[in-house]
């Protein structure tokens, strides 16, 4: 994209030198610049896990918490913006939540075995993994997983309890790739949209 617009204005610039500094007429050298194109929920669903999407959410309640904070993530967003932008999130998370209950039912021994299901204080989404273990029904599970599952509630409950603001603030500085991704795009369109 940068490399584009480089591209477009040497153009315009050796396009005004070799008219002698006139203006063009022509509509095509004024239309402004077509808007990024903003991905669908479906789209974003399928581009971000469950660990990016509560990132993001991390990093805009410190924000939204924190308007010291609006230049966090390395692009400026008001703590009112973030507070918007948290609304559309919260659709995705529910809908990414719903997906994730069903893979734990089915497996939840292999599911709590995966790496972020494992790390989860490292990056803040223990309270996220809590909401997957806490969701699911243990009718659905395999026989015999009941111990598993009641293990995995307990120790997510206490992990997810022992975060701390600074914690979520260590969190959140890591997510500079918010600014520049669809993600932020979605969000912002779904916050404009808002009444």
């Amino acid at each position: 994209m940068k490399r584009t617009l480089l591209l477009v204005a040497a153009s315009l610039s050796l396009v005004s030198c070799s008219s002698g500094g006139k203006k063009s007429d022509t509509k095509a050298d004024t239309a402004p610049a077509a808007p990024a194109q903003v991905l669908s929920q479906d789209a974003i669903q399928q581009r971000y896990s469950l660990q990016e999407l509560n990132a993001a959410a991390n990093a805009l309640k410190v924000i939204a918490d924190d308007d010291k904070s609006k230049d966090l993530l390395g692009c400026e967003i008001t703590s009112q913006k973030a507070l918007s932008m948290t609304m559309p999130l919260k659709a995705l998370f529910d809908e990414k939540i719903r997906s994730e209950v069903e893979g734990y039912e089915s497996d939840p021994k292999g599911y709590s075995n995966t790496e972020g299901f494992e790390s989860c204080a490292k990056n803040c989404s223990c309270g996220v993994y809590n909401d997957v273990v806490e969701a699911a029904s243990e009718r659905k599970m395999p026989s015999g997983s009941s111990v598993t599952h009641k293990r995995n509630a307990a120790k997510l409950r206490a992990k997810a309890e022992r975060q701390t603001a600074e914690a979520s603030l260590t969190c959140a500085k890591k997510q500079s790739w918010f600014c520049s991704s669809d993600l932020r795009k979605f969000l912002d369109k779904g916050a404009s949209e808002m009444p």
